[in-house]
């Protein structure tokens, strides 16, 4: 039983994000001054079902759909499309690789995993009946500070 599937490929995309896949980033985006990072980067990759934001642009919900193995082939091709917005937008916020990997990497009996970065909380949580699921929180977004 392979309970890494549904990340399995996230560093790979990262990697290669600067080709010209349909989620590639732009380059350096910068938010515009009406723009908050997160909304800035979401806007900069194809918008699929499942990935949202929330809280006025300083969070990003991700409910990603179960392992594909049970899927239809365009059951698969949304799923694929799910993760290759997930690594775009983790792109244009310049995740740092070690927090990739950690995403990557997570398996069903892990529970929810955390990392913190450049004023970022992420959580996140995978099984292969729910998919990947990640919460992005821009905690200097609408703190007052």
């Amino acid at each position: 039983m392979n309970t890494t599937i549904v990340v399995v490929g996230l560093v790979t995309l990262l990697a290669g994000c600067g080709g010209s896949q349909s989620a590639a980033p732009e380059e350096n985006k910068t938010p515009s001054p009406a723009q908050t990072r997160f909304q800035a980067a979401y806007s900069g990759c194809d918008q699929v079902d499942r990935i949202e934001l929330a809280d006025e642009g300083a969070s990003i919900l991700a409910d990603g759909p179960p392992d594909p193995s049970a899927f239809s082939p365009a059951e698969g091709k949304a799923y694929d499309r799910f993760i290759e917005t997930i690594a775009c937008i983790l792109n244009n916020l310049n995740v740092p690789d070690y927090v990739v990997e950690q995403i990557d990497s997570t398996t069903s009996l892990m529970g929810l995993r955390e990392a913190t970065w450049d004023g970022i909380e992420a959580s996140w949580s995978y099984h292969p009946d729910n998919g990947l699921d990640l919460i992005l929180k821009d905690t200097q977004e609408g703190d007052g500070s």
